[in-house]
């Protein structure tokens, strides 16, 4: 099979290998979108939207005499419609060998593997393999099969997987090694292509996305091993994990076995007191907002990436804003972020826009999964233009670690729209001489190589604070303060920098506020050897 995950040529267009198309809409049922797809970036996609529509994929090639199955994975994501009119099927030379219908929805709600038998077609011969669809659609539910990932398999070729599929590293740790064997046969040359995908860590900002080529000479079967490597970034986040899979084998082999394995990210940065981009301005993928989309891109856009050309979308500040909700199909999103609430925060502000309520749907953002602000399709006359929100989070200013969560779910079938921009916290003001000098932080600081960090406890009342840092000699029994460098570092928490081989200094930090500085907390010695 040539191109089995469905990688050359432009999605939407035709493509060089695989004849395919959707009734009235496209000249392709290959789709892009590699959140959607099992391996890669792209998969057939039938369905999807709530019309009736017919759509096809279609590859004629040799079934060498070797070849005992032809296997696909296959995916019916919710909402499907459970209708037995809907319906997707597999011929070979005409004959039907697979047939599915919607109401198995729930046991392909994620991809899972397909093998048919065709021995009897493996004469060395040309054969035609035909995927072909047929959805109604319906207003509450929309049914859409997505197939990746087909290949032919030949007897004692071998099978290929990876030697281990679950790995724990450090977000310093550099890079992680993987390695996969062939098992169960070693007859010709085979190759299989490898690539990383998402899952809630984010390619390009935790890791480097990597894809690439192993290669196993006639009756080798030795392991092959790649790398990956791991971004020690400066954002907190929790745990993250990313995705290796192994696709597209050639020569027979088969990658039916192939779990995918996942790698979990330990962050080792805290986290902020503070909303951590709450414009958006970061774009997507995005460092600090942890982003969910049923239609596999993200809420945050911009008005060049989310616009129409009828419909003036646009942020309240910058360039990005969070779109909730969708023009038509129907949706499910979510923002999430882990922050700390400093004593004294009173509210959560946002700006809130709906431009459009034509469909049921709703906004809701929660503290810890309590929910603090709600709004649904019937308060939209209230926000024809962005409209300050705050809401009270008084009870949660603890000084603690916290989940802010924003989520929605429209229905679809019209457009619902929430805009939603410039998101923060509010906090008592400080009054001179009435509010408290705030109490002196803890300070850490930690030495790696020629790299130290700082990090310090937020302290009740504190606008800010002050790291100061002088040179250190074993003769000083304190800081002198006439050397004292002092750094204002406003309401961060961490700070990190890499110093020069030889350096030793005193590292001290002070909180403030309108009536005063904290005294210095117990000074720390850095000490960077040659």
């Amino acid at each position: 099979i040539a191109d089995s995950s469905f990688e050359s040529g432009q999605p939407d267009l035709p493509q060089p290998f695989w004849n395919s198309g959707i009734s009235g809409l496209r000249e392709s049922a290959i789709f892009a979108n590699p959140r959607l797809a099992r391996t890669d970036n792209n998969m057939i996609f039938f369905g999807g939207i709530p019309l009736p529509t017919a759509a096809f994929a279609r590859q004629s090639f040799i079934m060498p005499l070797e070849t005992t199955k032809l296997n696909f994975w296959l995916k019916i994501p919710p909402p499907a419609s459970g209708s037995l009119s809907d319906i997707m099927t597999v011929m070979i030379d005409g004959h039907e060998h697979f047939v599915i219908t919607a109401d198995k929805a729930a046991e392909y709600a994620d991809y899972k593997l397909v093998s048919l038998d065709v021995r009897a077609y493996a004469n060395g011969h040309i054969h035609d393999v035909f995927f072909y669809s047929e959805i109604f659609g319906h207003d509450n539910a929309t049914t859409a099969f997505l197939i990746d990932d087909v290949e032919l398999v030949q007897q004692d070729a071998g099978l290929l997987q990876f030697t281990q599929t679950e790995y724990t590293v450090n977000e310093n740790s550099g890079l992680v090694t993987f390695e996969v064997k062939r098992l169960l046969g070693q007859r010709g040359q085979i190759t299989v292509n490898y690539m990383t995908s998402d899952d809630t860590a984010q390619a390009s900002i935790d890791y480097t996305p990597v894809t690439g080529t192993l290669t196993w000479p006639d009756g080798d079967t030795r392991k092959q091993t790649f790398t990956v490597p791991i971004t020690d970034n400066s954002y907190y986040g929790k745990e993250k994990s990313f995705k290796v899979s192994l696709f597209n084998p050639t020569g027979g082999a088969s990658t039916e076995l192939a779990e995918a394995a996942k790698v979990t990210i330990i962050n080792d940065e805290p986290p902020l007191a503070a909303i951590s981009d709450g414009s958006f301005e970061l774009g997507t993928p995005n460092p600090v907002w942890h982003e969910t989309d049923s239609l596999g891109i993200s809420p945050i856009c911009s008005h060049t990436t989310c616009g129409e050309p009828d419909f003036p979308s646009k942020a309240h500040t910058g360039e990005y804003f969070a779109w909730f909700g969708s023009a038509y199909p129907a949706r499910i999103e979510s923002l999430e972020q882990t922050l700390i609430i400093p004593v004294g925060t009173t509210a959560l502000s946002f700006w809130l826009q709906i431009p459009s309520a034509e469909s049921p749907g709703y906004l809701q953002i929660s503290i810890d999964n309590q929910p603090i602000f709600g709004i649904t399709e019937a308060d939209a006359p209230k926000y024809p233009e962005y409209t300050q929100i705050t809401s009270d989070i008084s009870a949660y200013a603890d000084n603690q670690i916290h989940q802010l969560y924003i989520e929605s779910n429209v229905v679809g079938g019209a457009a619902m729209r929430f805009f939603v921009d410039d998101i923060a916290l509010v906090s008592t003001p400080c009054t001179p001489a009435v509010t408290p000098i705030p109490e002196a932080p803890k300070l850490q600081v930690t030495i790696s190589e020629n790299h130290a960090q700082a990090t310090w406890t937020t302290v009740s009342n504190a606008e800010g604070y002050i790291l100061s840092y002088a040179p250190y000699s074993d003769t000083m029994s304190e800081i002198t303060l006439n050397q004292i460098t002092a750094i204002d570092l406003g309401p961060q928490n961490q700070i990190e920098r890499q110093l020069s081989p030889g350096t030793a200094l005193y590292v001290a930090i002070q909180a403030y506020n309108c009536s005063g500085k904290s005294p210095y907390s117990k000074p720390n010695v850095v000490i960077i050897p040659f």
